[in-house]
């Protein structure tokens, strides 16, 4: 799972670990996001195997999905974000599911999905 140190981060954070607990789940390992993500992703699946990874941001999103392309984990991905990679992505099947963020770049990201849907 990713997380940010920003306030609207840790109470996305906060919404998610919530959720995931009143289901019976339970977080396994959390990762920042920042340096050296791959290698780090790949050292955490390793020790303590995570069955989904969840990223709570675009950027987050993106470093996943560069992990899981360049690896054979069969990790589902889950995740926010609306970058035009991301999306692409989403549409080979390697994102399971992407929730659009509706952050500064909402504009952005609509456009980019209404041209990538025509």
């Amino acid at each position: 799972m990713w997380k940010s140190e920003t306030i609207f981060m840790q109470k996305r954070m906060q919404g998610f670990t919530q959720s995931i607990q009143n289901a019976g789940c339970r977080t396994v390992w959390v990762e920042d996001g920042s340096g050296a993500v791959q290698r780090r992703l790949s050292y955490r699946q390793t020790g303590t195997h995570a069955d989904i990874i969840v990223a709570l941001d675009n950027n987050g999103l993106e470093q996943a999905v560069d992990y899981i392309a360049d690896s054979e984990d069969k990790v589902a991905l889950y995740g926010e974000g609306c970058s035009d990679k991301n999306v692409y992505y989403l549409d080979k099947g390697i994102i399971k599911s992407m929730q659009m963020i509706s952050e500064m770049r909402e504009t952005r990201c609509l456009i980019n999905w209404e041209r990538l849907a025509t």
